[in-house]
């Protein structure tokens, strides 16, 4: 508790954390509004709905609330980051400390109850209340925590697909002319990658100019993936204008390199960042297809992947229904083809399965059925037969999340699973 107390008082003791506080706060009431208007939250978790849970908690179901209870418990989380942001307005940092803690505890239980609800906007928001929250220098580490945030999604853009422009879609959307999309993409990794160190800068024009570039980013970023990225962005580079314009020159923030207090606690934060963006790396094949690892690490648009997906129902009396999933065309692009998807819906209906609860008319009477996942980037020709469980409830694959998992198929790799033995 002494190390709560000293961060609730070095919150106290600095206006631009007290403020940035304010901005945290009010990035859970865009979070908010995006579940409540746009994904539809209480529908997508409430009791009796097909909840896909992640793979370190397959038993979300057990868990599941009245929806009237999730709506309620939805206003209740606007209401009290309203309240965490009115705390840290009036000053008063330990009670909106607490209620800043809380509201993200709520909103981390809300994600975990299903695995559409993973986004980047919850990683990064995550990782910058974490060092608000329970880290010392916190001015400081804030600044190197946004570096790290930019300059690592800078790395994961390295990609022929996004620096071509073939990893954006909606390109019609776009403020700008299609064929100057590959120079923009270009500057964006130039932006993350290298002129985001100007944040650091005691010159006006290089902080501003840095920052002003950012806000462009976002806000032209608008039409392509909608209001809640954006805004939430505004909200967490909030502290770069408050710690400028609030506290003196000599103590505006020095790279993290450069000798300051708390420096051995800015090299492992970077560190430890840096490790997670890398573990997708240690996966087998191209992990856009495969998704393995990337719950780790940032989502980037590094490719659209394009992918069909079906189940084939084997009934009783020998014959076969074929259903082609709706998840491939409907679900958010980033999320659409990712094998996790597909294994997190046949475990539920394996469940409807073994009792007796057909969903539709292709598993009416069936006893079992196949998993077919087949996906590509969209600049290449050749399809990955990413998933072909046959016999997916008695196989019973497990999803393992920290190594290769072998029914998950990568480039000439297009074994299948048949009751829970490889096919060779």
């Amino acid at each position: 508790m002494s190390a709560i107390r000293r961060s609730i008082e070095e919150i106290r003791r600095d206006r631009a954390l007290t403020f940035y506080g304010a901005a945290l706060a009010l990035a859970n009431v865009v979070t908010f509004v995006q579940w409540k208007f746009a994904n539809g939250v209480p529908l997508m978790i409430g009791r009796g709905a097909d909840s896909l849970c992640w793979p370190f908690w397959e038993s979300c179901h057990r868990y599941q609330l009245p929806v009237t209870v999730v709506n309620g418990a939805l206003w209740l989380y606007l209401l009290l980051s309203l309240g965490a942001a009115g705390c840290f307005l009036a000053r008063r940092a330990a009670g909106g400390y607490w209620l800043l803690l809380l509201v993200n505890a709520m909103r981390t239980a809300i994600m975990f109850q299903d695995y559409r609800l993973r986004a980047n906007q919850h990683y990064m928001l995550n990782f910058v209340v974490l060092v608000f929250l329970f880290l010392p220098f916190k001015r400081a580490l804030l600044h190197h925590a946004l570096a790290s945030l930019y300059f690592w999604a800078g790395v994961l853009k390295l990609d022929r697909d996004w620096i071509t422009g073939l990893s954006l879609y909606s390109q019609d959307r776009l403020w700008l002319p299609r064929a100057l999309v590959p120079a923009a993409c270009v500057y964006v990794v130039v932006m993350e990658m290298v002129l985001i160190w100007g944040i650091y800068s005691r010159r006006n024009w290089v902080f501003w100019g840095t920052l002003g570039q950012l806000a462009f980013f976002h806000y032209t970023s608008w039409p392509i993936v909608g209001f809640w990225y954006p805004c939430l962005m505004f909200c967490l580079l909030a502290i770069l204008p408050l710690a400028r314009i609030l506290n003196p020159r000599e103590e505006w923030i020095p790279r993290f390199w450069q000798p300051q207090p708390g420096r051995r606690v800015a090299f492992a934060l970077v560190l430890l960042f840096g490790a997670l963006q890398m573990v997708p790396r240690a996966f087998p094949g191209d992990t856009a297809i495969t998704g393995e690892g990337r719950m780790f690490a940032l989502h980037m648009f590094d490719a659209i992947v394009e992918c069909d997906a079906t189940f084939v129902y084997h009934s009783r009396d020998g014959s076969d229904r074929i259903e082609y999933r709706p998840e491939a065309t409907k679900l958010p692009h980033r999320a659409r083809c990712d094998p996790l998807i597909y294994y997190a819906t046949a475990r539920n209906e394996c469940a409807r399965i073994s009792d007796g609860r057909p969903s539709s008319a292709a598993d009416a009477g069936a006893i079992d059925f196949d998993v077919r996942l087949r996906s590509r980037r969209n600049s290449s020709g050749a399809y990955t037969q990413v998933l072909d469980v046959r016999d997916f409830c008695q196989a019973d694959p497990q999803y393992a999340v920290w190594r290769h998992n072998a029914w998950i198929g990568i480039p000439g790799h297009l074994q299948a699973l048949v009751a829970g033995v490889a096919a060779r």
